[in-house]
């Protein structure tokens, strides 16, 4: 499991423990810049592909929520390590985003960088260049194009909802994309859905996880 933007593993709390009562056994890790992980994309880089690994019990099915689920896309390129993925509330481009979001996070970033020239050391000036940092993975990641995402051979399930943050046309770019990908899209859904809407979403994860026709 990897949680969304300023988020950590903690956030799949209760998911974590209905997967486990299912037969689930779950990994859940903080994303670069999030919680006790570092910054640096090729030390998580290297966490998600050793966790991804192979074992005596077979490959891992992965779940990404929000920007993360990039990170989890990547796996597709070792299909050895990953046999399904979910991505919730994904993007494939900044542009995915409504406009608000991206307004909101570039205002953020200015922000912080204009209060770090003022206090650049000290607690204050690490929790500048923090925020600066995870607006900019908002800003300016993921980039996966179209012909990336065409390249994905596992099967995929894609869910948002349709008052999320993500574009719902940009949700069904990236379904058409990904070949035999299944899409759900929840009515009236928003980017917290999945922690306010989680029997809907829980029952569509379990379904496609335990699905043998994928």
């Amino acid at each position: 499991l990897l949680h969304g933007n300023r988020g950590t593993h903690r956030d799949f709390s209760s998911y974590i423990e209905v997967l486990t009562k299912a037969g689930c056994s779950v990994i859940a890790m903080d994303s670069r810049g999030h919680g006790a992980s570092v910054m640096k994309m090729a030390a998580l880089k290297a966490a998600v592909l050793k966790t991804g690994r192979s074992q005596e019990k077979g490959k891992r099915r992965w779940t990404g929520a929000a920007d993360m689920a990039e990170d989890v896309v990547r796996l597709s390129d070792h299909p050895e390590r990953a046999e399904k993925i979910i991505a919730v509330s994904a993007n494939a481009l900044p542009d995915g985003l409504i406009p608000p979001m991206l307004f909101m996070e570039n205002t953020r970033f200015q922000c912080a960088k204009i209060l770090e020239n003022i206090k650049p050391v000290g607690k204050f000036g690490k929790w500048c260049k923090r925020e600066q940092f995870l607006s900019s993975l908002i800003l300016h990641s993921p980039f996966l194009t179209e012909e990336r995402l065409k390249k994905i051979s596992v099967p995929v399930l894609l869910m948002a909802g349709t008052h999320d943050l993500i574009k719902e046309s940009h949700t069904r770019i990236i379904a058409r994309c990904i070949p035999g990908s299944r899409l759900v899209l929840i009515k009236g859904g928003t980017h917290q859905g999945f922690f306010r809407k989680k029997e809907r979403y829980i029952g569509e994860i379990l379904k496609f996880i335990f699905d043998e026709r994928c």
